[in-house]
């Protein structure tokens, strides 16, 4: 007749003993799967950027009249298209420091560019396409700034001149 609560004091015990676990992987786990998640998007928008250059270098090859579609979905940062300065760039912060710091490393046609963010864990990448001395960029884009999905149309308008029309 004594132990009649010892059941549920144990039960209640192995509840909480469950939940402590449960708490300690999960703020372990979610850290983990956040930096995984930033070098995925970042490896993507990389390929993105990569694939983007291929079709602006392929359409003014081909000459005036050329036209390409691309498709964009930018899920984290911002992409600018800087027609003064004939530019292409894709920011975005993050926990992950995907190159050195301060250091502009170029692969193939991008450079990519790591800066301190606000704090001395968030780091800010930027990927950059440069076409200052070889087209003249233009856009069609009421706002420097894109995000979310977007169709591209890459078009040779002549003269060195590249348009690419945002819709």
């Amino acid at each position: 007749m004594k132990q009649k609560g010892d059941i549920w004091i144990s039960a209640v015990l192995y509840m909480a003993l469950g939940i402590i676990i449960l708490v300690i992987v999960l703020s372990v786990a979610i850290p983990v799967v956040n930096k995984i998640r930033d070098k995925n998007i970042a490896l993507n928008t990389k390929e993105l950027m990569f694939d983007l250059d291929r079709n602006i270098r392929i359409v003014y090859s081909e000459g005036p009249g050329s036209r390409r579609p691309i498709k964009l979905e930018i899920t984290k940062g911002t992409f600018s298209i800087d027609q003064a300065q004939d530019t292409i760039s894709w920011q975005f912060s993050s926990k992950v420091q995907l190159s050195q710091l301060n250091l502009a490393v170029k692969e193939g046609s991008l450079i990519i560019n790591t800066t301190q963010g606000a704090s001395t864990k968030d780091f800010l990448t930027t990927y950059t396409l440069n076409y200052t001395s070889i087209l003249d960029i233009t856009s069609t884009a009421a706002t420097n700034f894109i995000s979310g999905k977007t169709n591209l149309i890459i078009s040779n308008t002549g003269n060195n001149k590249i348009l690419i029309d945002v819709y």
